[in-house]
């Protein structure tokens, strides 16, 4: 399917993929190509397997992620990166390009061997947070997320930067800075690493306030260039350290010098049409009859939120499965809806709610988001719909993003983070009054607070 979301951004920037590894998977196989609403870079990479951008089967964004976190475990232990996963990357490969999913493959990854060193692992907000926790699972490891959600009282572990981004600035601020300071191996996660810069910056940070003798660097695709390869290694040799770099897929992405020019050029002939004109086009029914809101309560959940640290021992399993049995289900397509770094445990939601559909039934999870990027409607391109609306957690509100949900569900639930109630979706333009017309049901579950 993402060869299909390419061709338009191939054809219009002349960003094209370089595939060098030729493995099972290729980058082709993972990400779509879309534009940025970014001066700094003109195209994004949009996943197909992280939950972000294009809604996704729960179960294939777990299975992604357990690969992923499999060759973690295998460095780890000393084995070869791809040992023992030759049959879950051909299973996901399939699913890639035909669209046909087997739950029973799920157990080509949850009996592979895991690791049983002492790790911390760190994955990068907004858009790893969830596969990060997916990759600490897998290999039973202690898990923090960056964050972009602190203010000037937080007295942070770290700073560091990813340039590239639209929010550029994260810190790290764990309730408990133990394993960080123990001078384990680290496990840093991402779901593309473009040039190494972010994980350099990062090391360089960490290395500073306790250093580390081994970094495990963990992403669905690597399309770093040869030189930015060689710089890591000098990188890593220059502090005296491990540094392996482990991917589903490994590749260069070639932009050409005028990309960014010609991508703002494409912005502006495509603007009656983009979200930050017209947020959608609504349905007339909808208009005219808003979809229905439900609201759900569940009680507290314990480590439903991992900017803060925690172990996946910690993470209640019973927790999403009651959550699920709340939203309940129902004939047509649902989708799980996370709230920008809240992702990891409205995915166990969807993946449970999943278990207990049955025949009519389909869930996917995604996720809302910071990140600007152009909408244009068109079947190869990846970012072919959205909304925009205003998030009222910060003091004053701010412009958020959803994408590729319009039309498409007839139910869409949206599972609050704990820390922020129902009133951050609520007010003129807010995500609710969105979402009631884009949808015939919306679901909001509010997780009460201890």
């Amino acid at each position: 399917m993402s060869k299909q979301l390419s061709s338009f951004v191939e054809n219009e920037l002349g960003v094209y993929f370089y595939e060098t590894d030729h493995g099972i998977l290729n980058l082709q196989d993972l990400v779509g190509l879309s534009i940025r609403r970014n001066p700094k870079r003109a195209h994004l990479l949009v996943s197909e397997v992280l939950g972000k951008h294009i809604p996704q089967n729960p179960e294939i964004i777990v299975f992604a992620g357990r690969i992923l976190g499999a060759m973690v475990g295998n460095v780890l232990s000393g084995r070869p990166q791809n040992e023992y996963l030759t049959r879950p990357l051909i299973a996901l490969r399939d699913y890639l390009e035909d669209g046909i999913w087997d739950s029973s493959s799920m157990n080509l990854v949850t009996h592979l061997p895991t690791n049983t060193r002492r790790v911390a692992s760190i994955g990068y907000a907004e858009t790893a947070t969830s596969l990060g926790f997916v990759v600490a699972d897998q290999i039973n490891s202690w898990y923090i997320h960056s964050t972009r959600c602190f203010d000037e009282t937080t007295v942070p572990y770290g700073n560091f930067e990813e340039s590239h981004s639209h929010a550029t600035s994260h810190q790290l601020i764990p309730s408990s800075r133990t394993l960080l300071d123990a001078g384990t191996p680290v496990v840093l996660i991402d779901d593309e690493m473009s040039t190494g810069k972010t994980v350099i910056n990062t090391i360089t940070e960490l290395h500073g306030i306790s250093p580390h003798p081994e970094y495990v660097v963990a992403s669905l695709i690597d399309c770093r260039h040869e030189d930015e390869r060689v710089r890591m290694n000098e990188f890593a040799d220059s502090l005296g350290v491990k540094i392996t770099v482990v991917a589903l897929a490994t590749g260069e992405v070639f932009v050409p010098s005028d990309a960014t020019s010609k991508a703002v050029g494409i912005i502006e002939d495509n603007s009656e049409k983009d979200l930050f004109h017209t947020s959608v086009t609504y349905s007339p029914s909808l208009d005219t009859h808003p979809g229905m809101v439900n609201y759900v309560s569940v009680p507290a959940v314990e480590a439903s939120v991992s900017r803060f640290g925690l172990h996946p021992s910690d993470y209640m399993p019973g927790h999403a499965k009651k959550v699920a049995e709340a939203i309940g289900t129902k004939a047509g397509k649902t989708v799980v809806l996370g709230l920008e770094e809240f992702m990891y445990f409205p995915l166990r939601v969807a993946e449970e709610l999943s278990r207990l559909s049955g025949e009519g039934q389909e869930v996917y999870s995604s996720s809302t988001t910071q990140s600007p990027v152009a909408v244009i409607g068109r079947e190869d391109y990846a970012i072919n719909n959205g909304i925009s609306f205003l998030s009222y957690q910060d003091e004053e509100p701010a412009l958020r993003f959803a994408y590729n949900i319009v039309g498409r569900f007839d139910r869409i639930a949206i599972v609050l983070e704990p820390e922020f109630g129902v009133k951050t979706l609520m007010g003129y333009n807010g995500l609710i009054e969105i979402l009631q017309k884009i949808a015939p049901e919306i679901i909001i579950v509010n997780i009460e607070k201890d």
